[in-house]
């Protein structure tokens, strides 16, 4: 089988994080989906058949990048809410970044 994603930390690297999206999308938001690494490909090719599914490119984005973008996003007023799908580290270091944020992790 040919795969472009050869280790991923969780189950359902496409499900989940895509969940916290169309759920965003459905309420009338605009969504950057910001990947893990690990996820980056399907992460990609499931934004493309987004996009060729009518889903406008300015409605839904995808950055590819390290944390320091992440840190970036979650610090950055305009930025609402935040759906988490990683760890529990990850969502403290979300909120001692910005406690102000609306932040959902699982």
């Amino acid at each position: 089988m040919n795969t472009c994603c050869d280790v991923v930390r969780w189950n359902f690297p496409l499900a989940i994080p895509l969940g916290g999206a169309f759920a965003a999308l459905a309420t009338g938001n605009a969504v950057v989906l910001k990947p893990a690494r690990e996820t980056a490909c399907i992460a990609t090719r499931a934004v493309e058949l987004c996009h060729a599914a009518g889903i406008p490119p300015e409605v839904l984005q995808l950055v590819v990048a390290e944390d320091d973008v992440a840190t970036e996003f979650i610090t950055n007023p305009a930025v609402k809410t935040v759906v988490l799908t990683g760890g529990t580290e990850t969502a403290r270091l979300f909120r001692k970044l910005r406690p102000s944020l609306h932040l959902l992790a699982e």
